[in-house]
């Protein structure tokens, strides 16, 4: 999809247990997306993924857009759908 010439809006997701930022940046621009989602999976709690909390980054080609804290999932996805919506709307109102 990254290489389409109308290619669409791409949100990724890093799961990483070292060097969160840089790490995520590094899949940022090898998979050409325009955020990524990151989470430091060593920082999890006994739960793990399974837990209904957690705190990510977020992160666009000009460095970290937005720190989340730990919060309830369902919560954080309504939060990074908003970012999302809006680097849309503002990506619209580039072309």
């Amino acid at each position: 999809m990254s290489k389409h010439p109308k290619r669409p809006f791409l949100a990724g997701f890093a799961a990483e247990t070292e060097d969160l930022l840089t790490h995520a940046a590094i899949k940022l621009k090898a998979k050409n997306l325009d955020l990524i989602v990151a989470n430091q999976v060593s920082a999890l709690t006994e739960e793990g993924i399974g837990a209904d909390t957690l705190a990510v980054s977020v992160l666009d080609a000009a460095g970290v857009v937005k720190i989340f804290k730990e919060q309830n999932k369902t919560v954080l996805a309504f939060e990074l759908l908003a970012l999302i919506a809006a680097h849309l709307t503002k990506r619209s109102n580039e072309d």
